[in-house]
Order: structure tokens, then C-alpha cells, then sequence
């Protein structure tokens, strides 16, 4: 039998307990998906998750430029 990660949709990543979740997931190794309103803070989380996890990157960018029509 394949072995299939899960994938975690974790919202509100750039502290508390979004960033927590964001941490222990990636501890077991599931595929994440990560949002936040300040981008600096996501990009930091997805950077040191990267490196300690092991976990590629494949994009970022702001969920509320996107709604505004300017991403």
C-alpha cells in the first residue's frame, strides 16, 4: 500500500495558535497549505519550516491582495 501524506489547510499562520499547528504538522510530515494577513510572518514560518522539516516551498502571496484584484 502507498503511503499518502495528508494535507492540512492552516489559516492564521503568522503567530499563536495557527503557527503552532503550522509547526506540528510539518513535524509529521503532512503537506501544508498556509495563510496569513501578514506575509513577512508567513514567509518566515514557510522559511524555517523548510529548512528544519525539510518541506519545499512552491508559492506565497497575499490572500487580501488577491480578493482586492491586485495579485
Amino acid at each position: 500500500m502507498r503511503d499518502i501524506k495528508q494535507w492540512a489547510l492552516i489559516t492564521g499562520t503568522s503567530s499563536g495558535l495557527g503557527k503552532v499547528f503550522a509547526q506540528e504538522y510539518a513535524k509529521k510530515g503532512d503537506n501544508l497549505v498556509l495563510t496569513a494577513r501578514r506575509i513577512d510572518a508567513l514567509k518566515k514560518l514557510a522559511d524555517e519550516l523548510s529548512t528544519s522539516h525539510r518541506m519545499s516551498r512552491r508559492a506565497s502571496g497575499s490572500y487580501h491582495r488577491w480578493c482586492d484584484g491586485q495579485a
